[in-house]
């Protein structure tokens, strides 16, 4: 999924760089979230995202999230799994952090992922 959602940004205008699972290879700050989106043809940091699974929409992880939040990029994306928005949501409010997140839902169709959310920009 990980590499779905860094395929989901226009290319021509951004530079994704992916830090899947322990992979860590590109930094913002001091975090290293799952996705970092450049402007092309700068290193000027776009957006950062999170993308999750059913079993880590959780406490521990909206502790990360308010952390990425917290860095000063302008757009931060989670990319949830179809219909855990709701739990993001509460979770994200918990933490005061409304209106800081892009929700991206997603659905795998046996191959074929498909997209939505609300003030997506990719």
């Amino acid at each position: 999924m990980l590499l779905t959602a860094a395929s989901a940004f226009d290319s021509r205008r951004f530079q994704v760089y992916t830090n899947p699972g322990p992979f860590r290879r590109v930094a913002v700050g001091r975090a290293f979230p799952d996705l970092v989106v450049c402007l092309r043809p700068t290193v000027l940091v776009a957006a950062v995202g999170e993308v999750e699974t059913a079993s880590t929409v959780t406490e521990d992880e909206a502790a990360e999230w308010e952390a990425l939040a917290g860095l000063g990029v302008e757009r931060c994306y989670l990319f949830l799994p179809w219909g855990w928005e709701e739990r993001a949501s509460a979770l994200l409010g918990d933490r005061g952090l409304e209106g800081r997140f892009i929700l991206v839902s997603y659905r795998d169709f046996g191959g074929a992922v498909l997209l939505r959310g609300h003030g997506w920009e990719g």
